[in-house]
């Protein structure tokens, strides 16, 4: 069984200035993303918080609003900010992420408002869909921005990356298979479900972490060509009926 990511001490301190400053209006927080599936990305800066409001009311957001400038001032994104009723309302739009963050995810206060998230298999398999071509899209249009530049191309491809993981972590629900905590063993157990070679997006993920490929026009012209054969694979596969968890 795989142990808990350790908790960064400036999470820590966040959560407590929440809990001072929100009181009764701070029904839990959650720890997600990389950090929540312990993928140590170069950036130690992209560590998400979910914040799970009483209420959406503006009087309970502005109680947020100084613990939320003091965690974006040591250069952590904004966090979510929802309600427990609204995050049961996701599910029919949001599958993907609700089951991600369902799956790994860190209670940092309160009770867990994701113990009982539940999807129903056809959204999870329409979001797959759209967020696939969305995300080719995407990237097609930043190589066509990035007009040759190395270092942009490079930027794209590891920006990318952590994206595409989360789509085939659904992907891989949608099948029926266990999915792994990091997304690198997430992108190797898609190729292996799919019969195709993860060599590109090993190298891409060694990228994320710092160390810099030798080549990059030729890994995206592979990264792209293995992002196409995985989207095209996954539309000639049947999905399964059986209830993701």
């Amino acid at each position: 069984m795989t142990s808990p990511p350790s908790i960064p001490p400036t999470v820590t301190a966040f959560v407590d200035r929440l809990v001072r400053a929100a009181a009764d209006g701070l029904d839990a927080a959650v720890l997600y993303g990389p950090a929540a599936h312990g993928d140590a990305y170069a950036d130690p800066h992209a560590v998400h918080v979910l914040i799970v409001a009483r209420d959406l009311e503006l009087a309970t957001l502005a109680r947020f609003a100084r613990p939320v400038a003091w965690w974006r001032r040591r250069g952590h994104p904004t966090p979510r900010i929802v309600s427990r009723a609204q995050l049961a309302a996701m599910a029919d739009v949001f599958p993907i992420e609700l089951l991600d963050l369902a799956s790994h995810h860190v209670v940092l206060h309160g009770r867990d408002p994701l113990a009982q998230v539940q999807v129903v298999p056809e959204h999870l398999r329409l979001q797959c869909e759209r967020e696939l071509r969305e995300k080719m899209m995407r990237l097609r249009e930043g190589y066509v921005e990035a007009a040759g530049d190395k270092r942009a191309l490079l930027r794209l491809l590891v920006h990318a990356y952590p994206a595409f993981a989360l789509v085939w972590r659904g992907c891989l629900r949608l099948f029926g298979d266990d999915v792994p905590r990091s997304d690198l063993d997430v992108a190797r157990a898609l190729c292996r479900r799919l019969d195709l070679d993860p060599a590109p997006l090993e190298a891409v993920d060694a990228a994320a972490r710092g160390r810099a490929p030798r080549e990059v026009e030729p890994l995206f012209a592979d990264c792209y060509d293995l992002f196409g054969r995985i989207v095209k694979r996954i539309d000639d596969i049947v999905p399964t009926t059986q209830e993701p968890s």
